[in-house]
């Protein structure tokens, strides 16, 4: 029986999961709920850039995300998607989009929560 170097529930080796949650606050910073390391800026309608403070190794995607609302209704039919990762600066775009596909803050009492996949490979 061979031994594998990672969780045989995974395909790959040395993923690991960042959870990242921010409170929306309309145009402006989010509130940073919870995410060791990382900081929010907003950037423009519906753009949040990620930075984290070090080097998290291997972007390997973003493998769940959800918005929440105390209003449900006010983020139904929305959606999230991002750009490249930087691996010079450490940091990830990520933009919210409406029902009507334009481009959204996310308000007060909204909620994205993200799970950032890293690959650490040889340490």
């Amino acid at each position: 029986m061979s031994q594998d170097a990672y969780d045989p529930r995974l395909s790959e080796p040395s993923i690991y999961t960042t959870k990242l949650r921010i409170l929306g606050t309309g145009a402006g910073n989010p509130t940073e709920v919870y995410g060791a390391d990382i900081s929010v800026t907003w950037v423009a309608t519906g753009r949040y850039l990620l930075t984290w403070a070090a080097n998290p190794f291997t972007f390997a995607g973003i493998s769940g995300w959800s918005l929440q609302a105390t209003t449900q209704a006010n983020v139904k039919g929305c959606t999230v998607t991002h750009g490249a990762f930087n691996t010079s600066a450490y940091t990830l775009e990520v933009d919210v989009w409406s029902a009507a596909e334009a481009a959204r803050d996310l308000a007060a009492a909204e909620w994205l929560t993200l799970a950032i996949d890293f690959q650490r490979l040889g340490g």
